[in-house]
């Protein structure tokens, strides 16, 4: 009858809707999949900025990452370095002393620049701290000084 060969169709109409949902939904992860990329895989371009500005500045730290094995996505990390890379630098040229200045200190002579990465949610949140001595607050203030009274 024309009433089953309808329902017929309807049914399968519906399984083949089903079916292409779950194989796009396949897909869609699957793309995602390949833009996902672990925040190690570019630990070792940042070890080596810690390594090229530690020479220059005569400092020495190493760089410790924990949760490394979180995954990004490719873009988000490709926009992240220069920040990171940016961090280091300054970690490396106000924060960590030099090897001596670290010794006097009772410090391990290698100072130690720590990255941790957390995500929940869909949201990551990365933290950079290094053992240095900190900002120095008089320094700052006084370059500020400097820089109102020249501009006003």
């Amino acid at each position: 009858s024309i009433e089953e060969a309808m329902s017929d169709i309807t049914e399968q109409s519906q399984l083949l809707l089903l079916q292409q949902s779950r194989l796009g939904r396949k897909l869609q992860d699957g793309m995602l999949a390949l833009r996902m990329v672990r925040f190690n895989d570019v630990v070792g371009r940042l070890r080596r900025i810690v390594r090229q500005v530690g020479d220059e500045m005569g400092r020495n730290a190493e760089l410790i990452i924990h949760n490394g094995e979180t995954e990004l996505d490719r873009v988000t990390i490709v926009g992240l370095l220069p920040s990171l890379e940016h961090m280091i630098r300054n970690s490396l040229a106000h924060g960590i002393e030099s090897p001596d200045e670290r010794r006097v200190l009772g410090k391990p002579e290698v100072g130690q620049i720590e990255i941790t990465i957390e995500s929940a949610g869909g949201n990551v949140t990365l933290e950079m701290k290094d053992d240095g001595r900190g900002l120095d607050l008089d320094a700052i203030r006084r370059k500020a000084g400097c820089h109102s009274s020249q501009g006003g």
